[in-house]
Parts: C-alpha cells; sequence; structure tokens
C-alpha cells in the first residue's frame, strides 16, 4: 500500500550553507548573468546564507563592468519563508543593504526559482516518492520544518 510518513527537521545556517554548497545550487547560480548585445552587465559570482532574527538572509555577490573599479558587489537580501504548495518559498523580501529598503516582491518568482529549498528530492532512489512541506516557521536562527513523505505502492528499497 501506499505509506506516508511524518517528518520534523530543524535546519541551521550551517544546514543550509552545505546544501547550497553541495546541491550544484552555486554553479546553477553562477551560471546567471545579465548581458545584451555580447557585453555582460551582471554575472552572479557566488552566494552565501545565514538565519537570524527570525529571517533568511542571501548574500549574493555580483560582478560587473559597471562597477568602476569595485570587483564585486555584495547584495544582501533578507526573507521570510512559507509553505505554498507543499514546497518552501520566498516571501516578503527586501533588499537589506539599500539605503532605503527596496520591496522586491515583484521579482519574487525570479529569487524563488533560485531559493535553495526548491532542490529535487529523491529518496529512496524513487521517482514516485515525493516531500509534502505542511509547515515551515523561522524561530532564532533555525527553521523549523513539518510535513508528509509519500512513498508509492511498489517502491523497492535499494
Amino acid at each position: 500500500e501506499n505509506m506516508v510518513l511524518n517528518f520534523s527537521t530543524e535546519i541551521s545556517d550551517s544546514d543550509l550553507k552545505k546544501t547550497m554548497q553541495s546541491s550544484g545550487y552555486l554553479d546553477v547560480l553562477n551560471n546567471i548573468s545579465f548581458s545584451s548585445m555580447g557585453i555582460n552587465f551582471v554575472k552572479f559570482s557566488g552566494a552565501d546564507v545565514s538565519v537570524k532574527n527570525g529571517k533568511v538572509y542571501f548574500i549574493i555577490h555580483v560582478t560587473s563592468p559597471l562597477l568602476l573599479g569595485k570587483k564585486q558587489l555584495d547584495i544582501n537580501i533578507g526573507s521570510d519563508v512559507k509553505v505554498e504548495d507543499g514546497k518552501i518559498v520566498l516571501t516578503k523580501i527586501d533588499l537589506e543593504n539599500s539605503f532605503a529598503k527596496i520591496d522586491l516582491s515583484k521579482i519574487t518568482s525570479l529569487l524563488n526559482s533560485i531559493n535553495p529549498f526548491s532542490f529535487t528530492t529523491n529518496i529512496l532512489g524513487d521517482k514516485g516518492t515525493t516531500v509534502d512541506v505542511r509547515n515551515v516557521r523561522i524561530v532564532g536562527d533555525r527553521i523549523l520544518v513539518t510535513g508528509n513523505v509519500i512513498i508509492p505502492k511498489g517502491t523497492k528499497i535499494k
């Protein structure tokens, strides 16, 4: 029969950093650039993450020939998290290192496309097995997640 297992987990910023380094996340991020007519205007060159004060903070390293002498600019983005369709998504995204706080809600979908929480989960080597997140909340410097793992009938454990 189909099997449903409940889970709960606690994610620290060091756990999140390890996920970013091991899941190919940084490789994907480093391939993002904004160019026109063969000129690279902005290129992402890495990222870091931390969890503190009830938010997730991303530091995205950007290089650009427009920076006039600076080799790199760090963009600090703060975000809340929520569950949407069984997945963890970023919400209430703000640019933290500008003189004025800028609401980035218009580009939330772009930021969620590089969301480190949206990695593919392959459990037991079976493509039909899914993870359904039910609740996520940030408490201090920890992300608490609960949900279900759904293992379809006929799954063979390797």
